[in-house]
């Protein structure tokens, strides 16, 4: 393989489905993968494929390949997959191909791990969470979920190829519950985006007053309302402050109206759902809150922090998983099981305002260790120890 390389930049083909799943309404996977590509495609130690399942005026790399799909589910996209890795179908594609980089791991991709025999190109795989296998109860489809899941890493685990872990916490998991060598995981950290930076607090809350009615100081969570990020025991935490005193309101951003509205504790005027938002107007709600509030049970990552974090907001956050290792000392750590602690940590920030100006500052440093161009040269480093 390294003949075939040497001289010349590594030719790397990338699975980009869940960028196309995400165009409308880009979330975590959809900007992990522009921002990689981005870095990547500026690179001349490679040249840049995308396996795409919508013909987009947005590209992703140097040579987007469009093979349409009558949905993105599992079982057409398990289809796509062994037809391209065992059938004269996929040759065109892999032709010239060095590295398959499955940038998003399920369990639709194992059949991929053929075309490392097959196909004659090194495989690596991401895997951003295993949250499916460790917390089945979480899930919509727990029980089958988990085993899809586990028995796909299990055949990654044999399958010897390279595996990108987002954390720490998740290169954890893959070696403990799954049992992939630890030789064979290579953490590459996610970066925040330069969107995300220190706002004027007043300018932030005039913008949020005339463009959302945000009127009182608030604590802010973003994110979705999947019942691993713990919506439940926030709003009970937060009730229990108010009844102590707390005056801040609440500001769930991501979180639908109708989903807000079928959780207990969520008929009082202090808690609103505003729902999507788009990316650009975050910093202001990062900037202008008293304190960022993340409970989740279970992250892969946690980009939400991070961003958080990057505009100066004081953070609470889960003790669990990756949050740790993103957070370090520049916030409040609580277990996300325990609502008094959580109640009782809001309280603390509404108290010392010193310490949300110490954690307003603390945030910012942190921050700024989380850098794209790190990932980048984190995956080029991984694509080219492959190709050894």
């Amino acid at each position: 393989m390294k003949g075939r390389r040497e001289g010349r930049a590594m030719n790397v083909l990338w699975t980009a489905d869940q960028y196309d799943m995400q165009l409308g309404d880009p979330r975590g996977i959809f900007n992990y993968l522009s921002n990689l590509g981005e870095g990547l495609n500026a690179s001349p130690r490679i040249t840049l494929s995308a396996l795409r399942f919508i013909k987009s005026s947005t590209s992703l790399s140097e040579r987007d390949v469009t093979i349409s799909l009558p949905s993105p589910s599992p079982f057409f996209l398990s289809l796509r997959n062994l037809t391209l890795s065992i059938t004269p179908l996929g040759s065109p594609l892999f032709d010239g191909v060095d590295l398959l980089h499955i940038t998003t791991w399920g369990a639709s991709y194992t059949p991929l791990l053929l075309s490392r025999r097959l196909r004659g190109v090194e495989v690596v795989a991401t895997v951003h969470d295993i949250g499916n296998a460790l917390h089945p109860d979480l899930y919509r489809y727990g029980s089958l979920e988990r085993s899809a899941l586990l028995s796909s890493l299990r055949q990654l685990a044999r399958s010897g190829c390279a595996v990108i872990a987002v954390s720490e916490s998740t290169k954890r998991d893959l070696v403990h519950y799954i049992g992939i060598s630890e030789d064979l995981v290579f953490v590459v950290q996610e970066g925040v985006d330069d969107l995300f930076r220190p706002v004027e607090y007043e300018g932030a809350r005039n913008f949020l007053r005339e463009n959302y009615g945000v009127e009182n100081e608030y604590a802010l969570y973003v994110g979705s309302s999947h019942p691993r990020k713990n919506l439940r025991r926030l709003l009970e935490a937060f009730c229990s402050a108010k009844s102590a005193g707390l005056p801040w309101d609440l500001l769930l951003v991501g979180v639908p109206p109708e989903d807000l509205a079928a959780m207990p504790g969520a008929n009082t005027d202090d808690v609103r759902a505003l729902g999507y938002v788009p990316r650009k107007h975050l910093p202001f709600f990062f900037g202008a809150c008293e304190a960022f509030v993340f409970p989740s049970l279970y992250e892969g990552f946690g980009l939400p922090v991070l961003e958080a974090m990057a505009c100066g907001a004081p953070v609470i956050a889960s003790n669990r998983s990756s949050l740790p290792e993103l957070v370090g000392e520049a916030g409040l750590l609580v277990d996300p099981y325990d609502v008094g602690c959580l109640s009782e940590s809001m309280m603390r920030l509404h108290h010392d305002e010193g310490l949300r100006t110490a954690l307003r500052r603390k945030s910012v440093e942190r921050a700024r260790l989380f850098t794209w161009d790190k990932a980048v040269e984190g995956t080029l480093r991984v694509y080219e120890k492959c190709l050894m």
